[in-house]
C-alpha cells in the first residue's frame, strides 16, 4: 500500500510539475491530466501495431483493362515489383496471393482508357482495395500504344510434301478468296506484304472431300512474320 501510495504521490508530483512548466491554469489542470492520460493509452494502442510492421518486396502481376479499340498494347511490362508494408501475419496472406500464377488474390490494375500513341508512364492500382493501405509507395509502369491499322493483301499458297500416290500430280492452287485483310500495329502492317498459306499434299487424295485446316501466315516481302498481325 505504501509503495502503490508513493506511485499515486510521484505522478500526481509530475503532473503538477508538468503544469508549472506550461503555466496551466488550476482550472484547466483535470483537463491537461485526461489529455496526457489519454495520449498514454493511444501510445500504448499504436505503438505496437508500428513497431511489427515490416517492408517486402513482392512481384504484383499487372491486369490491363479499357484499351480503346483504335489501339494496339505493342510493349509493356507484365509485373511490377512494389514494397509491402504490414504485419508479419498480413504479409505472408500477401505474398500467398501475390503468388498464386492461376489466380493472383492481389494483382495491379492499369487504366489504358486515356492513352495516346507512344510512351505511357500510368500508375497502377492495387486490387482489391483493402490491400491498398498495405503498399504506402506509389507504384508505375511504361507501356507502348501504337494505331491500329487494317489493309488488304494477296493470299498465296505454297505446297509441302508430296502426295503419295504417284500418279497423282498438282498442276495449280488457287486461293479463295485471293485478297484478305490482316490488322494489327500500324507500323507491322505497312511491311505486311502478303499473307501465305500452306497446304500439305501428303493430306491430299484424289477422292477427298473433307477441309484440311491450313497453317497461314502474313509475311514481308523478306518472308519475315511481323509481330501482333493477323
Amino acid at each position: 500500500q505504501t509503495f502503490v501510495r508513493r506511485q499515486k504521490e510521484g505522478t500526481i508530483n509530475s503532473l503538477m510539475k508538468f503544469a508549472r512548466a506550461n503555466d496551466v491554469k488550476p482550472t484547466n489542470l483535470p483537463v491537461a491530466i485526461v489529455s496526457v492520460l489519454l495520449s498514454a493509452f493511444l501510445w500504448l494502442i499504436l505503438y505496437p501495431q508500428t513497431v511489427d510492421e515490416v517492408p517486402s518486396n513482392v512481384q504484383l502481376r499487372l491486369n490491363f483493362q479499357r484499351l480503346p479499340g483504335t489501339y494496339v498494347l505493342t510493349g509493356f511490362e507484365p509485373s511490377v515489383y512494389a514494397t509491402a508494408k504490414a504485419t508479419k501475419d498480413k504479409l505472408t496472406a500477401i505474398e500467398a496471393k501475390v503468388m498464386d500464377k492461376v489466380n493472383p488474390g492481389i494483382q495491379g490494375i492499369v487504366d489504358l482508357k486515356d492513352v495516346k500513341p507512344g510512351r505511357n508512364r500510368l500508375p497502377v492500382i492495387i486490387y482489391p482495395p483493402e490491400f491498398k493501405d498495405s503498399f504506402p509507395e506509389r507504384i508505375f509502369t511504361v507501356v507502348y500504344i501504337e494505331p491500329l491499322s487494317t489493309r488488304k493483301v494477296p493470299v498465296e499458297v505454297e505446297t509441302q510434301g508430296q502426295m503419295e500416290d504417284p500418279t497423282l500430280a498438282l498442276e495449280d492452287t488457287v486461293a479463295d478468296p485471293s485478297v484478305v485483310s490482316v490488322s494489327g500495329p500500324a507500323s507491322a502492317v505497312a511491311d505486311v506484304s502478303k499473307v501465305r498459306v500452306y497446304l500439305d499434299l501428303r493430306l491430299i487424295s484424289l477422292t477427298q472431300r473433307d477441309a484440311q485446316l491450313l497453317s497461314v501466315e502474313p509475311v514481308t516481302e523478306r518472308g519475315v512474320v511481323p509481330p501482333g498481325v493477323s
